[in-house]
């Protein structure tokens, strides 16, 4: 039995993968939301998944964070300035 071959996207646009969650609507909408300082899950409660087995259903906070992230235009902070996400560990010493 021969495997199943699967097709190549054509266009640049087109990456193939699972569909998008968040179409563009709901982007714009996420942005306006966004703009005034509305907390993620506030605004994760507001648009609904149009398409799928989810259809009707609210995307999760993670989804949002990811295409907001995707449409960002700022460029990502350089290394040296990233703050640090772990402590360092003491080193703890015994008396004597």
């Amino acid at each position: 039995m021969a495997p199943l071959a699967r097709s190549r996207p054509t266009g640049s646009d087109e990456r193939g993968g699972r569909p998008k969650v968040i179409d563009a609507d709901s982007l714009a909408f996420a942005r306006a939301l966004r703009a005034p300082g509305t907390p993620m899950p506030g605004i994760a409660a507001k648009p609904t998944i149009k398409t799928g087995k989810n259809a009707g259903k609210h995307p999760s906070v993670a989804s949002l964070h990811r295409a907001l992230a995707d449409t960002e235009d700022t460029p990502p902070a350089p290394v040296d300035q990233v703050v640090a996400l772990r402590p360092k560990p003491a080193k703890i010493r015994r008396p004597g």
